[in-house]
């Protein structure tokens, strides 16, 4: 019982991940490269080097070794960080 009630979280686990790495996924593909203008990369001083954008919040991929996206890193214009729930 206590083994089965493991096995389910895992499975669970495992589809949460798979749900925020397509959720990553759609993001991106709608995403548009980011410029200077950004409040965050401004506040920063750095240039932003190949990072998208959904208009609003920097849009930062992440991937495994294989190179899928699994999840994505949003950054506000205040600095605000998240990351998508369940990855």
């Amino acid at each position: 019982q206590v083994e089965a009630a493991r096995q389910q979280r895992a499975q669970e686990r495992q589809d949460d991940q798979a749900k925020a790495a397509r959720k990553a996924q759609q993001l991106l593909e709608k995403a548009l490269p980011a410029d200077t203008a950004h409040p965050y990369l401004q506040k920063k001083f750095i240039p932003p080097a190949g990072t998208l954008t959904d208009g609003k919040d920097l849009l930062i991929p992440l991937q495994n070794v294989e190179g899928d996206i699994r999840n994505l890193q949003t950054i506000g214009p205040t600095g605000k960080k998240r990351f998508l729930k369940g990855g």
